[in-house]
């Protein structure tokens, strides 16, 4: 089968609401007023004072990498989405704004690179395309946290399964357990490191693979082992 929004642009969801503006402000706003709710509960689980750079790419208006931002206060950010996204984001003299696709154009360089509910929204093909998008970018020693809901061993306890059904009819994408993210990451250069709980999702922190990195050097992380 086809995601139903290819019934409407060949070129997909996303396609979709370029060429809709309307309803491409209200979907958006959902996803900032989503954003919003679950960063108190996300991001005072990770230490980001190490990063210089953070890049949150495809990070919408920048709610997430503001607040990111405020618990690093000797960083700087890069917020990397769809120009008619990034129109609406807030001022930030800490943050430049990129306009592109994760799929096509190259992403910037940076020592922590954030994707927060982006992967589930591919399959595994497209989602391949942007690891790999994101590791040709990225340092031997850059960190890239993954937020996502994680499918449990026992998918009868999973509180996102609803998101699961919503995420392969409408755009092709779908939730995935620990594994299936560790085998994403390993096919496209990286190494998961850990996976850190939340009281809301889960942060996937991966680490270029072992063999990219320069010899005599290791990664910060390297230390950290995988739970």
């Amino acid at each position: 089968g086809r995601p139903g929004a290819s019934f409407h642009d060949s070129g997909g969801f996303f396609a979709y609401l370029d060429a809709h503006p309307d309803e491409s402000a209200v979907y958006d706003q959902g996803m900032t007023a989503m954003t919003v709710r679950r960063i108190a509960r996300i991001v005072p689980a990770y230490d980001f004072t190490p990063f210089e750079v953070i890049a949150d790419i495809g990070g919408g208006r920048g709610h997430l990498l503001r607040a990111v931002l405020e618990r690093a206060p000797n960083a700087r950010g890069i917020l990397f989405d769809r120009g008619q996204v990034l129109a609406g984001a807030e001022q930030d003299d800490r943050v430049t704004t990129l306009s592109g696709s994760f799929l096509s154009d190259p992403l910037p360089q940076a020592d922590c690179y954030l994707l927060s509910n982006v992967i589930h929204d591919w399959s595994d093909r497209e989602a391949l395309t942007i690891l790999r998008a994101v590791r040709a970018a990225a340092t031997p020693r850059s960190t890239m946290l993954l937020i996502e809901f994680v499918v449990p061993d026992d998918a009868g306890e999973f509180e996102a399964s609803d998101i699961d059904v919503y995420m392969l009819a409408l755009v092709g994408g779908r939730e995935r357990t620990q594994d299936e993210y560790s085998d994403l990451l390993a096919s496209s250069g990286w190494q998961l490191r850990r996976a850190v709980p939340t009281p809301s999702q889960t942060i996937l922190e991966a680490i270029p693979a072992t063999d990219d990195l320069e010899p005599g050097t290791s990664h910060p992380n390297s230390a950290v082992t995988t739970r």
